[in-house]
């Protein structure tokens, strides 16, 4: 499960252009999968800035 789940990750990055946000949907519906969760969440701090 987990080498298809990074295939289908890097698969979606080779194809993102310059819009990065489906990349990161993707690894948060991948990484909740194997846990059986409906809520994920992925942050990230770049630029002074706190995205979520």
């Amino acid at each position: 499960m987990r080498e298809r789940a990074s295939a289908k990750i890097l698969h979606v990055i080779n194809e993102a252009s310059s819009d990065i946000q489906p990349v990161f949907d993707l690894v948060v519906q991948k990484s909740a999968e194997p846990c059986g969760v409906q809520l994920c969440v992925l942050e990230r701090f770049g630029s002074k800035l706190y995205h979520f």
